[in-house]
C-alpha cells in the first residue's frame, strides 16, 4: 500500500488490481473519492468511480454557454448509446436511449416525449406517439392491466378510454371524430352516437334516429 502524505491526501492499494483512494485508505473501487463515512459500501457492479460523503454528495460538470454537458452510457455497440445531456444554449436537458432522443425538458419546463418540440408554447407536457392505434398516455393496475389512458386510433382521432375492472371491456370512450360511437357503460349508460346505452339519454344519429 502507497500512502502520500499523513493526512491520507491519496492512497493507491493493490499490486495485481490497484485502486485509488482520496481520503480513504480503503477504497472501494478503482477510484473512491471520500469526504465523510456514509456507512455505506459501493456496490460490485458500479463501483468504477464512487464519491462519498455523510451529508450532502455530488459532482459538477461545467461546460461553456453554448456547449453540452454530458454523461454518456456506451458498448460495443456504439460509445453513444444512452445519453443525458445538458445543452447550455437553449438551456434544455436531453434523454436518449438506443442512440436516439427520447425525451426533452426544456429551460421554461415543457416535456416533450417522442418528439423535441412542443405542441406549442403553452403546452407544458408533448407525447408524440409512432403513429395510429397508439396509446399516448395509460394507466394500468398493479397487474400491468389497463385502467385509463389516452389512445390515438387507426383513423388518427384521438380518444380518452377507461376499462371496467376485469381490464379487457371498455367501460367508457370519448372520441372528438366525426360519426364515432361515443359512449358511457357500465351501468353508466349515456351513449351519444352509442355501442348501445338504450337508456339514460341513449342519443343516436343514424337513419331513423333516436333519443
Amino acid at each position: 500500500r502507497d500512502q502520500i502524505s499523513s493526512t491520507v491526501a491519496m492512497s493507491i492499494t493493490g499490486s495485481t488490481s490497484p485502486r485509488v483512494g482520496i481520503g480513504t485508505t480503503g477504497p472501494d473501487g478503482l477510484l473512491h473519492i471520500f469526504t465523510a463515512d456514509a456507512s455505506q459500501a459501493a456496490n460490485a457492479n458500479s463501483d468504477e468511480l464512487t464519491l462519498e460523503n455523510s451529508g450532502h454528495c455530488g459532482m459538477s460538470i461545467f461546460s461553456g454557454t453554448t456547449s453540452y454537458g454530458l454523461i454518456r452510457f456506451g458498448d460495443s455497440g456504439g460509445a453513444t448509446r444512452g445519453e443525458i445531456g445538458y445543452l447550455h444554449t437553449t438551456d434544455t436537458f436531453n434523454f436518449n436511449t438506443a442512440d436516439s432522443t427520447r425525451m426533452v425538458i426544456s429551460g421554461s419546463g415543457q416535456v416533450m416525449i417522442g418528439t423535441t418540440s412542443a405542441y406549442d408554447a403553452r403546452t407544458k407536457l408533448t407525447v408524440k406517439t409512432d403513429g395510429s392505434n397508439d396509446w399516448g398516455i395509460l394507466v394500468t393496475d398493479n397487474s400491468n392491466a389497463p385502467a385509463v389512458g389516452l389512445y390515438v386510433n387507426g383513423s388518427g382521432g384521438g380518444e380518452v378510454q377507461g376499462y371496467k375492472n376485469d381490464n379487457s371491456t371498455i367501460g367508457f370512450r370519448l372520441n372528438a371524430e366525426d360519426n364515432f360511437d361515443n359512449y358511457i357503460n357500465n351501468g353508466g349508460n349515456l351513449g351519444i352516437g352509442t355501442t348501445g346505452p338504450d337508456g339514460k339519454l341513449h342519443v343516436h344519429t343514424a337513419t331513423a334516429g333516436s333519443v
